[in-house]
């Protein structure tokens, strides 16, 4: 990294740089100065990764405590910051509370962004901005990546600032110019409350990343960086791409409400004997007593009917078959009737005081013995049923999980349920991890929408959307934003286009999935669409991409990545992208003919290779 950007990055010898700012009862506070008496808790280095720990405290026992973290290996500083009530009375009033507050040295930078995963077809769209002119970023309802994407870049030239927030709830991203450059300060956007003694909230982390040297470099540099640093690892090793297979249709049912012991065991030996070996046995919603009605949530036992013997002979024919097993749950959400709802009142948060029949409560994650329960009670299936993946989804979306917050902030206190709520979130997820080595966790919120880098330090998004499965287009764009910012996502192999050559959000009338469908649908990750039931074609299909696919899979979590085409979501153009590895020399190319491209060729110009180098095509 040039050392020019350097003094930008605040330095561990001075608590006054720490670019934290707020107004305490209307004074602004910056940094942790003299008042607070502050001191270096700890300065600990492990590989490559410095950690440095910062506390002081106020007379009035208002105490701050910041995380600065840098890589030796990348050009990469973060922070984390919590502020703590010591005292024995109420806090003064807390509002504008800000982190990463800098100025970066980047006059009128473009800002890369995107609108994440809003639930609709132009998701995960990319947007450009010159910033000429104060701009701010936040997501829509409560959800960190729902109308605005945590990740986002600022270009000037050459050089690039790639930022992003990890925050699972509602964050704020704000820009402004000055005479120096672009100010920067993120936060929770409504965060206005005292603390109570004893009390503590955490802000939204805060990672820089300072390249030079073009967009290309800063979009790999990133990759690179995720994977080493971020990305969970399997028993101490990186994750490796992973074939999906389920059996959700037993007799006709929605989801997995129709699952039954016999039915999944059955299914897993015909796929064997058929020459199909998924990584992972994938069961989603509906295996607790629901009634065929699989939002029925809150009653987190296996069904005695359909699952007698609860769900560890499941697992058992998992471990038989050389497979993990996954297993949906979705412990936020709370339906009327259910067991939490009937006997832990005192924990659901209402919308209104109706009280209807089907009513959908939030689970109050916020209160540490509703914590406690759901931990436990997770816990226990975990290990009663050998499950390797916890998948945890949020379905709470009108009224938005926002809604649920605001109606319980008490006066003066705006956020602070939100806050702790996250905290729950979070202790949940690394509570369950520290429990259970290897475990590992699937991230979704009605697909993608709470995919921030705190949540992707714990997990990784299998369901990145519920929009266009089986719709190339609109997948081609989604798995653009993703590999670049978030590379370890799966995709579907489903076939939506239609006989006219359009798309349905159906699926094709003579087939659930063919080759084209799998070149589609290259992700680390894949479920195969492959039926238990299918025609034997459909068997030799898989048994021939499988292979493909896992020999790209390979490469993608390894090499870097170049998008070589425009990528519009439209059907008219054609998509092609690179993955080459310098390291090892490899790598390849897709280019797809979508389905109403005019034009018969597609010259692509590849990216970072040697001039001097001979290579060879297969």
């Amino acid at each position: 990294m040039n050392t020019e950007w350097t003094v930008y990055l605040p330095m561990p010898a001075d608590p006054r740089s720490i670019p934290l700012s707020f107004l305490c009862g209307g004074r602004r506070i910056t940094g942790m100065d003299e008042s607070f008496s502050p001191r270096m808790l700890s300065d600990e280095t492990e590989g490559t990764v410095r950690t440095i720990v910062w506390e002081g405290t106020d007379s009035s026992g208002l105490t701050i405590r910041t995380e600065r973290k840098t890589y030796a290996d990348y050009p990469v500083v973060e922070w984390l910051a919590f502020l703590e009530n010591r005292g024995c009375e109420n806090s003064a009033p807390l509002s504008d509370i800000r982190l990463g507050v800098c100025t970066l040295p980047l006059k009128n930078p473009t800002l890369q962004y995107s609108n994440g995963d809003n639930r609709r077809q132009e998701a995960f769209s990319r947007f450009e901005t010159v910033l000429t002119a104060p701009f701010s970023l936040e997501p829509e309802g409560g959800t960190s990546c729902c109308g605005a994407f945590p990740y986002m870049r600022l270009t000037d030239g050459d050089r690039a600032v790639n930022l992003a927030i990890g925050w699972p709830g509602h964050w704020c991203a704000e820009f402004t110019p000055d005479a120096d450059g672009t100010r920067i300060a993120v936060g929770q956007k409504n965060l206005a409350l005292y603390l109570k003694p004893g009390e503590i909230i955490r802000l939204p982390r805060v990672t820089l990343m300072l390249t030079e040297g073009g967009e290309d470099i800063s979009r790999n540099t990133w990759r690179r960086w995720f994977i080493e640093h971020i990305l969970v690892r399997e028993n101490g090793e990186p994750l490796k791409p992973k074939l999906c297979m389920h059996y959700y249709l037993e007799g006709d049912k929605p989801e997995h409400t129709g699952a039954t012991e016999q039915g999944q065991i059955e299914a897993m030996g015909i796929y064997h004997e058929n020459g199909i070996h998924p990584d992972i046995w994938w069961m989603d919603a509906g295996w607790y007593p629901c009634d065929y009605d699989w939002p029925r949530t809150g009653t987190w036992r296996p069904d005695p009917v359909r699952f007698p013997h609860g769900l560890a002979p499941l697992g058992e024919a998992c471990k038989k078959y050389g497979m993990q097993y996954l297993l949906w749950f979705e412990p936020e959400r709370v339906r009327a009737g259910t067991e939490l709802y009937e006997e832990h009142p005192e924990w659901m948060l209402h919308i209104d005081d109706s009280r209807p029949e089907k009513e959908t409560c939030m689970l109050n994650l916020a209160d540490p013995d509703c914590q406690d329960w759901i931990i436990e009670r997770i816990d226990s299936i975990i290990t009663e049923s050998g499950v390797s993946i916890y998948r945890q989804d949020f379905n709470i979306n009108s009224p938005p999980p926002e809604s649920f917050w605001n109606r319980y902030d008490e006066e003066g206190r705006t956020g602070a349920l939100e806050n702790h709520h996250i905290q729950g979130y979070l202790k949940l997820w690394d509570t369950l991890r520290e429990r259970h080595p290897g475990l590992w966790v699937d991230s979704c919120a009605s697909g993608g929408r709470r995919n921030d880098l705190e949540s992707m330090r714990r997990g990784v998004p299998l369901h990145y959307t519920d929009v266009g499965y089986g719709n190339h287009p609109i997948k081609q764009m989604q798995h653009r934003l993703h590999f670049e910012w978030i590379p370890y996502f799966r995709a579907h192999n489903m076939v939506w286009d239609q006989p006219d050559g359009t798309y349905t959000g159906s699926m094709h009338p003579d087939r659930w999935y063919d080759e084209f469908s799998f070149q589609a649908a290259m992700a680390p990750s894949l479920t195969s669409m492959l039926h238990i039931r299918g025609q034997q074609r459909e068997y030799e299909a898989a048994r021939l991409m499988h292979p493909i696919w896992r020999r790209a899979a390979e490469m993608m979590l390894r090499a870097d990545y170049y998008p070589l085409s425009e990528c519009r979501a439209d059907p008219h153009d054609w998509y092609a992208m690179q993955f080459f590895d310098p390291r090892k020399g490899d790598g390849f190319v897709q280019i797809l003919r979508n389905i109403a491209a005019d034009e018969e060729s597609f010259t692509a110009c590849l990216c970072a290779l040697e001039p001097d180098a001979r290579y060879r095509f297969t």
